[in-house]
Parts: C-alpha cells; structure tokens; sequence
C-alpha cells in the first residue's frame, strides 16, 4: 500500500467549519459528532483512495451517519490526495467543484 500525500483545499476546510456551526447550533455537540465521522472517513480514503470517479476526475465517499459527501482528487502518478469539498446531501449539485 502507498503512502498519499495529502492536502485540503481551503474551500474543504470552510465546507467542514460551517457544517459544524451549522450542526451545533441544531443540536450541541452535533458538529463535534460530524468531525470524528469526517476524520474516520478520511482516514478511509487514505487507505484506499481508489474511489469511483464520479464526474470529471473527481471522486466522493459519503461521511458514515451524516448526509454529507467529500469531495477528493486523486493524483496516482504524483501520489496525491487533495481533498476539495465537503457538501450536504441536498445541496445544489451545479455547487459542485469543478477541479
């Protein structure tokens, strides 16, 4: 198994911060729920970050017990994960990254 590099765009970073706002003020601590699931799937795709593409060349895993789905590129050659996006479930798909 190959050790990836990996970085997050700022949009991921913000995507995560707003969702856990978002989360906390519906119900406290939920947000703190969401970054350990978002971690565990993280954790994941490093692993075995062969993913389905699922438009363009990027390629998403859902986060376990949220409606949440991250969005990653995978750089094989380069030995890259770059994780872009972290959206909701209902969100306008047209939002997506287009990387």
């Amino acid at each position: 198994m190959s050790k990836y590099n990996v970085s997050f765009e700022p949009r991921f970073l913000n995507d995560l911060k707003e969702a856990k706002r978002y989360l906390n003020l519906q119900r406290e601590g939920l947000g703190k729920k969401l970054a350990i699931e978002v971690k565990n799937t993280l954790k994941k795709i490093q692993q075995n970050p062969n993913f389905e593409i699922k438009y363009g060349e990027i390629r998403w895993v859902k986060v376990n017990k949220f409606r949440y789905i991250i969005h990653f590129n995978l750089d094989i050659e380069m030995n890259n994960i770059i994780f872009l996006a972290l959206f909701h479930t209902s969100q306008n798909t047209e939002k997506y990254p287009k990387k």
